[in-house]
């Protein structure tokens, strides 16, 4: 019997020690992961210049706007913004950006636009996106009032727009794709539009003002506009 007890202790210690390693190695991971949070995705800055060029494209098209506007697009504009921490380390890192992550932009408006073919346009796009399953986050609209802000338009200031965000392809509603943004006002007449990614870690040869001086950006001929917008209002 004395054998047998023996055995059974040392597989009890044994037993015992490997749950409290194994306890000990998932509780390091765990702090870990808490700590530093879920990595940001690596990016290629060249394929999202391209995507948020077709984005663009796309934004465009959809807004069905009068094919000699497309001779017009200005204040083209390729940008990087910063992103923070993840996890508990972002409170020991408050309003510090993390190096080597960033978002990327692609700005650009159409000047001259009245209020009747800006709440058409606007509306034509919120239909596209809403039906390709973006996702609505900011509403602008509305009249401001009778507070002579209208740009001498003689009433009130009017602004319209939205910020939609492209959720990820598993329906993750934390984890946001790429967004856009579009505004117009009765007080500067342009219908202004920011295309952006979310967040993503570079290559340490990432070099921000090269990207920022990238290529312009000019919609293409837009001679299916009319097709685009009775297809897709």
């Amino acid at each position: 019997m004395k054998p047998a007890r023996s055995t059974r202790r040392l597989w009890a210690r044994t037993a015992a020690l490997g749950l409290g390693a194994a306890v000990l190695v998932a509780g390091v991971i765990g702090a870990r992961s808490l700590w530093y949070g879920a990595p940001y995705p690596p990016v290629d800055p060249d394929a999202v210049s391209r995507r948020l060029d077709q984005r663009s494209q796309d934004v465009y098209d959809h807004f069905g706007l009068p094919a000699s506007t497309a001779a017009t697009v200005e204040q083209e504009r390729r940008d990087t913004g910063v992103c923070y921490y993840h996890g508990l380390q972002a409170f020991a890192h408050i309003d510090r950006p993390q190096p080597g992550v960033v978002t990327f932009g692609l700005d650009w408006s159409v000047p001259d636009i009245s209020d009747a073919e800006a709440r058409t346009a606007v509306e034509r796009l919120r239909s596209h996106l809403v039906a390709e399953g973006w996702h609505l986050r900011y509403n602008r609209g509305g009249d401001g009032g009778g507070d002579g802000g209208g740009g001498g338009q003689g009433g009130g200031f009017v602004e319209l727009g939205f910020v939609f965000d492209e959720f990820a392809s598993d329906g993750d509603t934390d984890a946001r794709g790429d967004g856009i943004s579009v505004m117009w006002n009765s007080r500067n007449r342009a219908l202004s539009v920011d295309v952006y990614s979310p967040c993503g870690k570079v290559p340490d040869s990432f070099d921000t003002l090269s990207w920022n001086q990238g290529p312009d950006w000019q919609p293409a001929a837009a001679g299916t506009a009319a097709d685009t917008a009775s297809g897709t209002g």
